[in-house]
């Protein structure tokens, strides 16, 4: 289902007490910090689009397509983790940005465990090559990067633990190497406090 960036975002941030005049400053904070490095698109193709998400508590650039808003849950050694995910999907490319608390059986797990937890599952969850996989931080904050290459596409998946909460940044693009869309991207993504 289509998912109408500023209307559903301004509403969630109003229902959850944030006056219209913050949601403004962080616009106008979006705006004139595009992403880097700053990606040149065709009018005709789409624009990037600023989403913020009050209950996510981050920013993050997606990429011209179709937006949908959805919720996936994934097993996991450590439990199911239940994910709040909006995408943007085009003809040859799906970027991904989703968050998700973590269950309170986590609380005594070391930050390594869980996060390898999740890339675990991430891994059995793709019919690709594995190509990299290497320790990332947001911050201070833990994380880990993922990329799997098929014939024709390559997936990269970032994800981060921010306290109680992983955040799960990832795209599917065509081609081998790393496409400034994707650094872009990934280098967007923001928290907002």
């Amino acid at each position: 289902m289509p998912y109408n960036c500023y209307s559903s975002v301004l509403s969630t941030l109003l229902s959850n007490g944030t006056s219209a005049e913050q949601f403004d400053r962080e616009i106008t904070r979006l705006q004139q910090q595009p992403p880097d490095p700053v990606l040149t698109v065709d009018a005709a193709t789409g624009r990037w689009q600023p989403i913020l998400s009050k209950a996510g508590n981050f920013s993050i650039w997606m990429p011209p397509g179709t937006l949908s808003e959805e919720t996936r849950t994934i097993d996991t050694a450590i439990g199911p983790l239940t994910f709040q995910v909006i995408a943007s999907n085009s003809s040859n490319t799906r970027s991904v940005v989703a968050y998700s608390n973590l269950p309170q059986s986590t609380a005594t797990k070391a930050p390594d465990q869980i996060l390898s937890a999740v890339g675990d599952r991430l891994k059995s969850r793709t019919n690709y090559p594995l190509v990299s996989d290497r320790s990332i931080s947001l911050k201070s904050y833990p994380g880990q990067e993922l990329t799997f290459k098929g014939a024709n596409e390559t997936i990269t998946i970032r994800y981060y633990l921010v306290q109680n909460r992983l955040y799960l940044i990832g795209t599917k693009y065509s081609g081998g190497t790393t496409s400034n869309m994707a650094l872009t991207f990934f280098s967007s993504f923001q928290l907002m406090n």
